[in-house]
């Protein structure tokens, strides 16, 4: 019963005084507000978590990636190393069918592995050399 009274009181408290109705209007205004920022704070926050777990989720992907690439890298070394090492054993049994001497069948191979890795030193060497910014540097400095 006191409920009713009072809602009427304020009623007719609203209809008797505009500023009182301004005020409940405003106060309306600001509570609907005040819900949006909290709805949307809330929205902002599990996006937030979404992007996280997305970005752990990436990163574990690429941490997976990486070492499949490393085992891959070994495989392909050790591949690499067998098949080299078979391509030697076959000149060394070429050289040796053509002129059955052993100290020549194991020197040819020997010679052209050291000249092939020669050849790559020198390569890495001018390719090292590249490397940086000193180039870079040397050329802003006259002026290119």
């Amino acid at each position: 019963m006191d409920t009713t009274r009072d809602s009427i009181k304020a009623t007719t408290d609203a209809q008797s005084n505009p500023s009182l109705n301004e005020v409940n209007s405003v106060d309306a205004s600001f509570r609907q507000t005040f819900a949006s920022i909290q709805a949307l704070l809330s929205a902002e926050k599990t996006k937030a978590v979404a992007v996280k777990d997305l970005v752990v989720a990436e990163t574990k992907l690429s941490f997976s990636a990486i070492l499949v690439c490393v085992g891959m890298a070994l495989a392909v070394v050790a591949v690499s190393t067998v098949l080299w090492a078979t391509v030697n054993v076959a000149i060394a049994f070429l050289v040796y069918a053509l002129l059955p001497n052993y100290f020549i069948a194991i020197s040819i191979p020997l010679v052209i592995n050291v000249f092939v890795t020669w050849a790559l030193i020198n390569y890495i060497k001018r390719t090292w050399c590249k490397v940086g910014l000193k180039n870079t540097i040397d050329a802003i400095q006259q002026g290119h």
